[in-house]
């Protein structure tokens, strides 16, 4: 029997990534080439998939089964700042700022 850990992680991680990726549950089965509801059942921790089905789900996602489990990474010192920024900011301003800066990242990013 799986740990409850293992199956509180499987749970959060699936259902994390898959809202990332704007898909339903019925979706990801599909892609998953699953039954429909059994993301609903790793999600919701009633199961815990099986390693080829765990690479399947995360392979729908356009991850491979680390990416899906790994911890997320802490925001670097830059990313904070740039939320503490945006957070103290007016709306307009906030929107002004986010279009700055994607000019920017658009200029230094290829």
């Amino acid at each position: 029997m799986p740990s409850d850990a293992l199956r509180d992680l499987v749970s959060a991680r699936l259902a994390a990534a898959r809202k990332e990726a704007g898909v339903t549950q019925q979706t990801l089965g599909a892609l998953a080439r699953v039954e429909p509801c059994a993301p609903c059942r790793y999600e919701g921790g009633f199961h815990v998939p099986t390693l080829r089905i765990l690479a399947q789900l995360a392979s729908a996602l356009g991850l491979t089964p680390s990416e899906l489990l790994r911890e997320p990474s802490p925001p670097s010192a830059v990313e904070v700042e740039i939320l503490r920024h945006l957070s103290r900011a007016k709306p307009a301003d906030r929107a002004a700022s986010l279009d700055a800066l994607c000019r920017a990242l658009a200029e230094v990013i290829p």
